[in-house]
Parts: structure tokens; C-alpha cells; sequence
């Protein structure tokens, strides 16, 4: 289902995920460029199918994190930094730690860039994840102290005052989808920039109708920490307040692009985002963000601006 590139600090290394609910690693041999044997095997067949794998920002060491259809997320560690494509598997160099994400599936997963750039590995020291699913999008940090994976705080509806004109009316009652987590359904943002064929919908049977299917954790660029997810025909920007580890999480724009995203990815620069579309077109879009904050969504196959 997804295939995942090391970094190049971690050696030639390829992490496959499949719907038979296991995750392979797989090393390029010194003997040829075409001689490829496996590294390792995670077993996760209990979990469901896995439906993404990521590798983590080689600061850490080597490491990658999974998801899975019941709502897991497993994250996987080498002893070493660099694993060596010579040596035979041994079982106990690899280490798992795997921790309940989501109440329902979980569909995609994102590392955040290291706290800080070194050249000596970091260990799991400061490591935070994104992960998404049917109930939502929640953020991880690893606790040193507590050697587990700890949720941060998160608000899963736009915040006060951060509407442009012309916004819906907020709903009524919240969605109660995961103990201690209040989910609203989002408020539509630029109403008037939406196509001309879109369907009308509440934000409460968008919410409903389109669960997030990824996210993308923005290279860190020195002024906060954000995060981005396709949800339907909608890219959300989330961010972190302030700039404290343990800030609070809102949804602060909805880009509303017309077309059912299914993939996400940010430029190393930081204001471009890659929006994929399903269905049988393919297609993708560019959006780029101006200095006043909006965003501008253009179709990279007829490079006709469409907000």
C-alpha cells in the first residue's frame, strides 16, 4: 500500500507497507547495486492492514513509524544509527513500541523535523508525530521521562476570530469521537472562492462526510510549528500556539481546492503545499501562500488558478 525511502543518514534502506498487515525493510547490499536482501519484518497482521509507513528525520537514528486499520500507530527503532546492509537480522537490534492513535482507522502519519540539527544521533529526544484517521487528526511527542508516546493538547474545531467574512454559524453540539477530545465540525472558510459547480453542504455533513486521509508536518522554519491534512475537498492548517513543545493545536484555514484531496506534502521552503487528487484524473495542485497569509490554489495540469 505504501512504500517509504530512508533518510540518506540511515544507509540505503526501503520500509514497504502492505494490506496483509506487515512492514518490511529492505536493505541495498555492498555486493551489487541490484542485490537487496531483508532487514526486517514487523508482524502487525492483528492490527489490520497498514495503511502508511514514515520513516523519522535521521537525527533520530533509525526509525519509522506505522499505522494501522484498527487505529494503531507502531513505531520501530534500530539500536544503531546507521544499519548496516552486511549484518544478518537480529531480532532484538530492532525495537517496537505500538500505542492506541485513533478510536476507529488510522490512515496516515507525519514526523516533525528534529528540535535541532545535529550531527550525533539524538535518540527519540524531542520526537513528535502527527497522525490522522476517521476520528480526527491528533499530535504525539515522545516522553523521555514516561518512555511513551504522549498525545498533546489539540482543539479539532477553528478558532475564535479566525473566520474570514461570510463563515457559517458555529454547530450546536460537539462530536465526542475520543475520550477528552472535544471534535466540532469545522467552519467553511472563503465561501465566495469555492467553484461554481460544488455542491452546497453544512460544515457539520462535511465533517461527517469527509474524514482525513493525510497530513503533512511542515519543515520547521523557525516560527512555529504547523501541520497540514486533507480532509475531502478541503486542506486544513493547523498550528501549534506559541513557541513552547507543549503549545495548544488549532485548525487556523480551511483551503477549500474542489476536488477530494488524498495526498499532502509541503516544499522544503515551507509556503507551497502539494495537493493530490484521487479518483481517475490524477491530478494535482499547487498552493502557495502570499505574505497577508491567504492562499493560492492552482491546478498543475492547466495552470488555471482556481482561489
Amino acid at each position: 500500500r505504501q512504500v517509504a525511502w530512508a533518510p540518506a543518514g540511515c544507509g540505503v534502506l526501503l520500509a514497504s507497507a502492505g494490506s496483509d498487515g506487515t512492514v518490511r525493510v529492505w536493505g541495498r547490499c555492498e555486493s551489487g547495486p541490484g542485490d537487496w536482501r531483508m532487514m526486517r519484518q514487523e508482524n502487525l497482521q492483528q492490527r489490520g492492514a497498514v495503511a502508511a509507513v514514515v520513516w523519522a528525520p535521521s537525527e533520530h537514528g533509525s526509525v519509522f513509524a506505522c499505522c494501522s486499520e484498527d487505529g494503531s500507530v507502531t513505531v520501530v527503532r534500530h539500536s544503531d544509527a546507521r544499519v548496516g546492509t552486511l549484518e544478518r537480522e537480529v531480532e532484538h537490534q530492532w525495537q517496537s513500541t505500538t500505542f492506541k492513535a485513533h478510536s476507529r482507522t488510522a490512515t496516515a502519519i507525519s514526523w516533525a523535523s528534529a528540535p535541532r540539527f545535529s550531527t550525533r544521533t539524538l535518540g527519540m529526544n524531542g520526537a513528535q508525530l502527527a497522525s490522522v484517521g476517521e476520528d480526527g487528526v491528533f499530535v504525539w511527542r515522545w516522553s523521555e521521562s514516561g518512555n511513551q508516546w504522549q498525545r498533546q493538547d489539540i482543539v479539532q474545531t477553528m478558532s475564535e476570530g479566525k473566520e474570514e467574512e461570510g463563515a457559517a454559524p458555529e454547530p450546536e453540539e460537539p462530536r465526542r469521537d475520543v475520550p477528552g477530545s472535544v471534535c466540532l465540525p469545522l467552519r467553511e472558510l472563503s465561501p465566495d472562492r469555492a467553484p461554481a459547480d460544488a455542491p452546497m453542504r453544512s460544515p457539520a455533513a462535511a465533517a461527517e462526510l469527509a474524514p482525513s486521509r493525510d497530513v503533512a508536518w511542515r519543515p520547521y522554519l523557525g516560527d512555529g510549528e504547523v501541520i497540514a491534512t486533507a480532509a475531502g475537498g478541503d486542506v486544513l492548517i493547523w498550528e501549534q500556539e506559541g513557541l513552547s513543545a507543549t503549545g495548544r493545536w488549532q485548525p487556523r484555514q480551511r483551503i477549500h481546492v474542489g476536488k477530494d484531496v488524498w495526498r499532502v506534502s509541503w516544499a522544503p521552503a515551507g509556503n507551497v503545499l502539494l495537493a493530490s487528487f484521487g479518483g481517475k484524473e490524477q491530478r494535482a495542485a499547487l498552493l502557495k501562500q502570499r505574505l497577508d497569509g491567504t492562499w493560492d490554489v492552482m491546478d498543475v495540469g492547466t495552470e488555471e488558478a482556481v482561489a
